[in-house]
């Protein structure tokens, strides 16, 4: 369980960043701290057997839309974009994920793709700098 581990120093002990096969950029650290912090402000009840409820839904079901919709306005950026319509799209998830990654500024640049280990030597393949 759960408690068991928090028990016993577990969540103190992690060290977090050696579970990521790269090593994460700045803001990804500070994204990772934030969430180490509300991990561990958690209170468990030991008499309850554990189970995962998605707050943000009435069902506690979880949902891709509504975390992205979470994450957007989380951001503090002003994003005016119609993010519905690219749900609506009759086309396949990664292009709908790619036009959402696009309206957000957060297209992966020739730069970034270059430093993560991906080939730069046919720019047809990658034109964006």
């Amino acid at each position: 369980m759960v408690i068991d581990y928090s028990n016993n120093s577990g969540f103190s002990k992690v060290k977090w960043g050696d579970l990521f096969i790269r090593p994460l950029l700045d803001r990804k650290l500070g994204i990772l701290s934030g969430v180490t912090e509300r991990v561990k402000s958690v209170v468990l009840v030991p008499d309850l057997e554990d189970s995962l409820n998605w707050v943000h839904n009435n069902k506690g079901e979880f949902s891709v839309k509504k975390l992205i919709d979470l994450l957007i306005e989380g951001e503090g950026d002003e994003i005016n974009f119609a993010f519905d319509n690219i749900w609506k799209l009759k086309v396949p998830p990664r292009v709908q994920n790619f036009l959402r990654m696009l309206a957000i500024y957060k297209v992966p640049t020739k730069d970034f793709l270059v430093k993560r280990g991906a080939s730069a030597k046919h720019n047809e393949c990658m034109p964006m700098v």
